[in-house]
């Protein structure tokens, strides 16, 4: 029988959020690696707030093996313009992720001006 348990991101070691802190495609900024157990998926449910003064959108590369290299667009990537100031957008609602059983599967964001966009959410992880 699945036993199903809310988890925190695994850039967030007490619920705090994660700065996107990257600029680039080639080094985004990691928001969430699975476990490396095959049997484990997580549900991730994510969210997005900005504080700079105008519109900015997240890039989300989405479901890539954290050994290898980041995917090209449009390849496992959403793109979401995140409005200034306007409080928590959903950004992911309850995308599944699993993995290989040897490597995490990893979630990971960009923008084009860096430092402004904090991510937020957890993970309601299964295994069975």
């Amino acid at each position: 029988m699945a036993t199903f348990s809310k988890q925190l991101l695994s850039t967030s070691t007490e619920g705090e959020p994660t700065l996107s802190t990257s600029t680039s495609a080639g080094s985004p900024t990691t928001i969430h690696d699975t476990t490396t157990t095959a049997t484990t998926i997580d549900e991730l449910w994510l969210y997005c707030s900005n504080n700079h003064s105008a519109d900015v959108e997240l890039i989300l590369f989405y479901g890539y093996d954290s050994a290898g290299s980041v995917p090209t667009a449009p390849a496992n990537t959403l793109y979401q313009t995140v409005e200034t100031k306007a409080g928590m957008t959903l950004v992911c609602a309850g995308l599944i992720l699993v993995n290989d059983g040897s490597n995490a599967t990893r979630v990971s964001t960009y923008d084009a001006t860096g430092s402004v966009l904090n991510l937020w959410g957890f993970v309601n992880r299964i295994t069975a």
